[in-house]
């Protein structure tokens, strides 16, 4: 898994990450040579799938599978790929075991898009075996940065060079208002009024009305088509919020805060995926985050201004969506926003 390219401006950091591989692995019926290609035994692909496998550029995926017949090990499998109605070519080979088990490495070094197959070479005993194409992505993808650690709380924002939105920044705004003193000769000492605090999230899983406010933005922004960079997406269905990921959500932007780093990888090591599996869901496909966004629109609006982000956003797979939001004072930028998607 990689980040994609995350910007950076005015004390207010994005980034987003897509899930390298997370078609559910099904099996599927397998199409035979004809049986003077070897023997008669017919061999099954276990853990295969015609669904697009979606991928990022320069980050390892393995196909893990397993052959099923009685002529399983030992047998020789090639991995091929190809673009469009080009000729397959054999990116990848690998013998079975034993039990039937072979790994075959997809190639994800340069950005592509095409479709990949299993074939399984014949034996004496054994027929050829061909799965079904299965379409395939590979997306470029960018280191994200660590963002600054002091940002300044009092710079005044300025035009971005690029359209997003420029809220406030973590720490600025307008000053507290002075407290109108009453009349009476000897007034009681009035508190200086501070900001509202955000209602505390509740413990199932439930969204509060910010993180509420980030889903119908979203579901507003996937109902209608949008370029993505230079990538056209139409208009796809609602998310449901999902109280799982959004409990794992708002464990990350919380933890993010009081821990000072911005990262889609925990400083326990842990990815999003493990943080979802965590949270007893298993299908995550994606994450955002943002941090500095002091609303819902803004937030939303800079992911759409930014292509990873407007990507997962727009994901046709994506069924689920939870969403967290942690405010967490004197932290470096204050508030962190993380929605993470699933498939359901």
């Amino acid at each position: 898994m990689s980040a994609l390219p995350r910007r950076r401006h005015l004390g207010l950091t994005l980034s987003a990450l897509a899930l390298a591989g997370t078609g559910a692995a099904t099996s599927l019926t397998l199409v035979a040579a004809p049986a003077e290609a070897g023997g008669q035994v017919r061999t099954t692909v276990s853990g295969w799938s015609t669904d697009r496998l979606d991928l990022a550029q320069d980050v390892d995926h393995a196909l893990r599978l397993s052959l099923r017949g009685s002529a399983r090990a030992g047998r020789l499998v090639a991995l091929q790929s190809r673009e469009g109605s080009a000729s397959w070519t054999t990116v990848d080979r690998a013998t079975s075991s034993r039990s039937g088990a072979v790994a075959l490495d997809v190639p994800t070094a340069e950005p592509t898009e095409g479709s990949l197959r299993v074939v399984v070479r014949p034996t004496r005993r054994a027929r050829w075996t061909t799965t079904a194409p299965r379409p395939f992505v590979v997306s470029v993808t960018a280191t994200t940065p660590v963002p600054s650690p002091t940002p300044s709380p009092t710079t005044s924002p300025t035009p971005s060079p690029f359209p997003s939105p420029t809220p406030v920044p973590p720490g600025a705004g307008a000053p507290a208002p002075t407290p109108t003193p009453t009349p009476s000769p000897t007034p009681s000492p009035t508190p200086s009024p501070t900001a509202s605090p955000t209602a505390a999230p509740a413990p199932d899983g439930t969204m509060s009305a910010p993180e509420a406010e980030v889903l119908r933005l979203v579901n507003e922004a996937r109902s209608v088509a949008r370029q993505c960079g230079g990538t056209a997406y139409p208009a796809v269905g609602a998310l449901r919020a999902e109280p799982r990921l959004t409990l794992a959500s708002r464990d990350h932007a919380r933890d993010m805060g009081e821990q000072a780093y911005f990262s889609h990888t925990s400083l326990d090591g842990r990815s999003p995926w493990d943080r979802a599996r965590a949270a007893g869901y298993t299908t995550a496909s994606g994450e955002n985050i943002a941090a500095g966004y002091r609303t819902p629109a803004d937030v939303v609006q800079g992911w759409l201004d930014s292509d990873g982000h407007c990507r997962n956003i727009m994901a046709a797979g994506a069924r689920d969506l939870g969403v967290g939001l942690a405010e967490v004072p004197g932290s470096p930028y204050r508030t962190y926003w993380v929605q993470l998607f699933g498939r359901g």
